[in-house]
């Protein structure tokens, strides 16, 4: 009824007030990815709803990517409610199946990569620091069991954040802000029923050969048979990972100072001290090491930080190829972590159908240079030998 309906509109409207509140985003300007969809269309509604009184700025940013006929129709919703509600925006345009092609990505990649470079392009041209988009408690729940699958550790069980920093690398201080993750998608839908809205439904969205759609429309299901409320427990999972992780990045910044020290390009690691260290702790300033020096986490999973904690323990004179040019060196007193500028170590793409000789030896063109091929068939075989968990 009516006042059920206008109970859940202010009780949508309270968590978007106070997620921006607590992310400290008052006074800010930001950039809001509209797909059309109820999610997005709910999310731009409700910061309407709240920009008065947070003094928000608010630019909408569409991306067509160039798949479906419908984006047509989706781009000219999104336009017609920014005009209606008096909000600037940017309508973009990608050919996503080139941009797979070239760069070898799977279609659900392709299309992630290319909308948040046009999401940072937009957020560049109006001066924003934050990109706002629509994940729900159900979408966090989808990432935590996907990552939960792929044997991920307490970092991919933490989930999304509400505020996390964007990686990038044309710019810093980039951040992305979810503040509708205590918000259902059930919710979603009936705050623009209750809006009088018909969102746009992306079909794609039913295709359960997408793994995210297949968690979403097969397992979830499935799993609700044993546990009604199987999206709550993860969400309590992806709490209590929040608070062991906490407590262990306290006790690693305590050791931090001790057993590190910096080197041209590179960290130089007490191997003694290093080796004394619990397991967890010596996961996680190993994981802060790579990302001081990367950049970003991406791409480092389990198993590499387990081959140099196995190396350390070793002979002297060991070397391990992490991704994003970062070698490891096993010295006598020291294990050192630097980067490898002078090679080219993520060759954009491999040409051509190869045969692997198994067992023996194959040469394979990734680049221009035999150390890029050995860069690039270590990486292959990594793939191949070990499981792909997430640090």
């Amino acid at each position: 009824n009516r006042s059920v309906s206008d109970n859940l509109a202010r009780l949508l409207m309270q968590r978007v007030e106070s997620a921006v509140s607590q992310a400290g985003l008052a006074d800010k300007t930001l950039v809001i990815a509209v797909s059309g969809g109820p999610d997005s269309i709910a999310l731009l509604h409700l910061l309407v709803k709240v920009r008065t009184t947070l003094n928000l700025r608010l630019h909408v940013a569409y991306l067509d990517h160039g798949l479906r006929a419908e984006s047509k129709q989706e781009s000219a919703f999104v336009a017609e409610e920014s005009n209606a509600l008096n909000i600037p925006f940017t309508i973009g345009h990608s050919d996503t199946r080139h941009h797979q092609s070239v760069y070898h990505l799977s279609l659900e990649a392709a299309a992630r990569e290319l909308r948040y470079s046009f999401l940072e392009e937009v957020a560049n041209n109006i001066g924003a620091n934050t990109i706002t988009t629509g994940h729900t408690l159900d979408d966090q729940a989808e990432t935590i069991l996907f990552h939960l699958i792929r044997g991920a550790g307490l970092y991919g069980l933490t989930g999304m954040m509400p505020l996390s920093q964007y990686q990038s690398s044309n710019r810093s201080g980039l951040f992305i802000f979810r503040p509708l993750l205590s918000i259902t998608h059930a919710e979603t839908q009936a705050y623009c029923t209750y809006l009088g809205i018909s969102p746009c439904l992306d079909e794609s969205n039913l295709l359960v050969d997408i793994s995210r759609n297949f968690l979403r429309i097969e397992v979830l299901p499935q799993l609700a048979t044993l546990n009604p409320k199987v999206k709550e427990a993860l969400i309590r999972l992806s709490h209590s990972a929040n608070m062991n992780l906490s407590y262990i990045e306290e006790q690693a910044q305590k050791v931090w100072e001790e057993v590190i020290s910096s080197v041209p390009n590179g960290i130089l690691f007490d191997k003694q001290l290093l080796i004394k260290q619990s397991p967890a702790i010596q996961s996680h300033i190993l994981r802060k090491a790579y990302i001081s020096l990367s950049g970003s986490p991406q791409d480092l999973e389990h198993f590499h930080l387990n081959k140099i904690s196995e190396f350390s323990r070793g002979r002297a004179g060991r070397e391990l190829s992490l991704p994003n040019g970062i070698n490891v060196t096993i010295e006598r007193e020291h294990v050192k972590l630097a980067r490898k500028t002078e090679l080219n170590l993520r060759p954009e793409k491999l040409s051509g159908i190869h045969a692997l000789i198994i067992p023996g030896t194959s040469k394979i063109p990734l680049a221009n240079s035999p150390l890029d091929n050995q860069v690039g068939i270590w990486s292959i075989l990594a793939e191949l030998m070990a499981p792909p968990l997430s640090a």
